[in-house]
């Protein structure tokens, strides 16, 4: 069975051993027989988002089986939209990720609404990092707003990952992103009774999380495989539009520096 990693790091926290370069998530996750993956800039995070999204966009040329977010702050919205403008839909970016770090006290932020205004003539998907049942109400409201996009609420709201499912299952433009430290008995199972297994995605945050540990989740829990292949791959090959490489990822070149690592990142393993 193909995997697709639908939220995996391009840089490392400064803590990790890790390298977070693209060669060393292909190697990674390559041993793990994953196939495909969507990066998300970590330089992103700390407000350089435009200078990560061009590091990103550099790092994936050559690279098949790797694409990628693009970074959006909605502090500044105009430079957002340019960004969007220039990158989004063509070398490499399949969507747009708001981090949660540059996002604010609050996700339903006018700056992030006039993003999203702006974002509705590409009708791609939005991930939004959700740390919270606060992360998970905002992410809700904006799928309510703009009914036309599609969102996934990265990492499933972590510690209050049931809120979120019971959340997410009357709104139907919302998707789940299951890759975090909470690995609670059942919790696949029920996501996906909750929300069912069309609306869940495989992540593996790598290099802050292993790609095993995410992956172990979705292979021990008490699901059918017809939804175990929904959740590890057929979802993200149908919702960012991708074509499933018939080999695991395989490292191409060392030529690609790693991105910067943002400060204060949670460590990596």
């Amino acid at each position: 069975m193909p995997i697709i990693d639908s939220h995996a790091y391009f840089g490392a926290p400064p803590e990790s051993v890790r390298k977070g370069s693209v060669e060393e998530v292909e190697s990674v996750l390559g041993q793990c027989r994953v196939n495909a993956v969507i990066l998300t800039s970590a330089m992103g995070e700390t407000g350089d988002f435009q200078r990560g999204n061009e590091l990103l966009e550099k790092a994936m040329a050559g690279h098949p089986g790797v694409s990628g977010y693009l970074s959006v702050n909605p502090s500044y919205p105009d430079e957002s939209v340019e960004e969007m403008r220039k990158r989004l839909g063509r070398n490499g970016f399949q969507a747009l990720k708001l981090p949660r770090e540059t996002a604010g006290p609050r996700l339903a932020s006018e700056g992030f609404k006039a993003i999203l205004h702006a974002a509705l003539r590409y009708t791609l998907p939005v991930m939004v990092d959700t740390a919270s049942e606060a992360d998970v109400r905002d992410v809700i409201d904006l799928a309510h707003e703009f009914h036309s996009l599609k969102f996934v609420l990265g990492g499933m709201g972590e510690q209050d990952w049931e809120t979120a499912v019971r959340a997410c299952a009357p709104v139907l433009n919302t998707l789940l992103e299951i890759g975090s430290l909470e690995a609670d008995r059942d919790k696949i199972a029920d996501a996906v009774k909750g929300v069912t297994a069309r609306r869940l995605l495989f992540g593996s945050h790598f290099p802050r999380l292993h790609p095993l540990y995410v992956l172990g989740m979705v292979r021990d829990a008490g699901i059918e495989d017809r939804d175990r292949e929904r959740i590890l791959w057929r979802n993200a090959a149908e919702l960012f539009g991708l074509e499933v490489p018939e080999e695991p990822l395989q490292p191409r070149s060392a030529s690609t520096p790693p991105a910067p690592a943002p400060s204060g990142s949670q460590s990596g393993h």
